[in-house]
């Protein structure tokens, strides 16, 4: 009822969100959506200024309940510069591949056995 969810709104920092509430800019549905959230005034604004349906705004509360990790794939340009410096510490030829899930692989490739036995000396003096 809508008694129950002013009292459960009334115990979170949204006072605001209950004068729309009783301004009627909410409904019931839409106040009922935004329970539990930090930010339910800041909210409720945008389902207002969107006149968003109340599925509408349950779909946008669920973005701020479970919130997707962002991703950050590196750009060309970042790999490339990054295969640059290893060759340059390195002094052999690497290659860095990246697919859009961001795993991937880095071969080094050795023409010699003196640049495999410089390699494993380099690694194993870092690590």
């Amino acid at each position: 009822s809508t008694n129950e969810l002013l009292k459960i709104l009334d115990c979170t920092e949204s006072q605001h969100v209950l004068l729309m509430l009783q301004q009627e800019k909410l409904s019931a549905g839409h106040a009922r959506s935004l329970i539990g959230l930090n930010n339910s005034y800041e909210l409720a604004k945008q389902i207002v200024q969107k006149n968003l349906s109340v599925r509408q705004s349950e779909n946008l509360v669920k973005l701020f309940k479970n919130p997707k990790k962002i991703k950050v794939i590196s750009s060309f340009a970042n790999l490339k510069d990054l295969e640059a410096t290893l060759v340059n510490k390195l002094g052999i030829r690497v290659s860095i591949k990246n697919k859009k899930n961001n795993s991937g692989s880095i071969s080094i490739n050795y023409k010699s056995l003196d640049q495999l036995n410089r390699l494993i000396e380099i690694l194993k003096s870092n690590y």
